[in-house]
């Protein structure tokens, strides 16, 4: 809800303290999740992923297989601690290259996303997924004017 009022209340003061005529041509919206997961570099990067991780994929496996057809309880303990091993090996590799991945992929992303808004002449970007604001145009930065005004109030 608080979300909402704020999206609300930018797009208010956006609206009353901009000397532009027509509004509605300067603030737009992208759907954040879609561009992200649509963004070619993201879909070559999940490619490059899962062929790094082939090799632990195919080790997991077979380690599954041995364990479903060992009926000796030692060898089955002693497989079922080496498969913990590998697939929290696997899991750490996957997190740190998708970590890695993401950040490469949204510093291009917010890149772009500058341009576009500059090159469509939008002073605000929302996303539709979350009304996290993606761009402002400086000129619309009300921060310290904000801080004044609350301080201000505060003290009253």
């Amino acid at each position: 809800m608080l979300r909402y009022i704020g999206i609300i209340s930018v797009s208010f003061l956006l609206t009353c303290c901009s000397g532009k005529e027509d509004q509605s041509e300067s603030i737009g919206f992208i759907d954040s999740m879609k561009l992200f997961e649509s963004f070619t570099m993201k879909v070559e990067y999940d490619k490059i992923l899962e062929n790094d991780l082939l090799a632990e994929t195919v080790a997991l496996d077979s380690l599954s297989t041995l364990i479903n057809s060992t009926t000796d309880d030692q060898m089955l303990t002693k497989l079922k601690r080496e498969y913990q091993v590998a697939d929290q090996l696997m899991n750490n590799k996957f997190e740190q290259y998708s970590m890695k991945y993401t950040k490469l992929v949204t510093a291009r992303l917010d890149e772009y996303i500058k341009e576009f808004a500059k090159d469509k002449k939008l002073d605000i970007v929302f996303s539709g997924n979350n009304g996290t604001v993606l761009f402002v145009e400086e000129s619309n930065d009300f921060t310290e004017e904000m801080i004044t005004y609350a301080n201000k109030k505060f003290e009253e």
